[in-house]
C-alpha cells in the first residue's frame, strides 16, 4: 500500500498517486495502531514459503518491521503533501524502539536469515550496528551452503541487505549455486 506510490513519487516525483492514495493509507496506519500492542504487531503471513523445512521466522518480527516502515514513510509523504508529519515521526521512534527492546538481543531469533536480513533492510538498525548483522547474515547464508532458507519476506530483503553491505560476491555464488534452492537450480530444472 505504501511502497508502490513512496516510488512513484521517488523515480517520477508525481505526488498524485500519493495523494490520491492518501485517506486509504490512513485508514490503514489506524488499523497498524489498533492491531498492536505496545507498538508490537503481529497480524501476518510471517515469512511463509521457506524452501526448507524449518521453523517458521516469526511473524510479529517482520510486522513489527513494516509498521515501523509504514510509519517512516508516511511522515515523508505527510511532507510532501503538506500535513503535518510529527505523529508519524513519533510514531516511527515508538515503533523502531519496540522493535529493538523486543527483538534485537532475543537469541530464539539468531538462527533466522531473515532476522538479520529484516533488521537491515526496514531500517531498524544503527549505523555501527549494519555491518555486525550483514555479517551475521552472510555468515548463516555460508554455513548453509550459500543457500537462502528463509521464505518470501527474507527472500525480498536478503540481496538488498547483501548488496548494500559489500557482499555481492556471496549473492552471486547464491545466484549461480547449482544446488536446490537457487535460480540456477530452478533454471537447469526449466522452471
Amino acid at each position: 500500500l505504501f511502497i508502490i506510490p513512496w516510488n512513484v513519487y521517488k523515480f517520477t516525483g508525481d505526488i498524485s498517486l500519493i495523494q490520491s492514495m492518501w485517506q486509504n493509507m490512513l485508514t490503514y496506519m489506524d488499523y497498524m495502531s489498533r492491531q498492536a500492542e505496545d507498538y508490537i504487531c503481529d497480524y501476518g503471513l510471517a515469512d511463509w514459503c521457506s524452501p526448507i523445512d524449518r521453523p517458521q521466522h516469526p511473524a510479529v518480527v517482520t510486522d513489527t518491521a513494516y509498521y515501523y516502515h509504514d510509519a517512516v514513510l508516511m511522515s515523508k509523504m505527510a511532507e510532501l503533501m503538506g500535513e503535518p508529519s510529527d505523529k508519524w515521526i513519533e510514531l516511527s521512534r515508538k515503533v523502531r524502539k519496540a522493535w529493538r527492546e523486543k527483538f534485537l538481543n532475543n537469541e530464539e531469533l539468531t538462527s533466522f536469515q531473515t532476522f538479520y536480513a529484516c533488521a537491515i533492510y526496514q531500517g531498524l538498525l544503527d549505523e555501527e550496528e549494519i555491518p555486525v548483522y550483514a555479517k551475521k547474515l552472510a555468515q548463516l547464508i555460508e554455513d548453509n551452503g550459500n543457500h537462502i532458507d528463509c521464505g518470501i519476506l527474507g527472500a525480498k530483503y536478503i540481496f538488498s541487505a547483501l548488496s548494500e553491505n559489500g557482499y555481492m560476491d556471496l549473492i552471486y555464488k547464491m545466484i549461480t549455486n547449482p544446488t536446490c534452492p537457487s535460480y540456477a537450480y530452478w533454471i537447469n530444472k526449466g522452471y
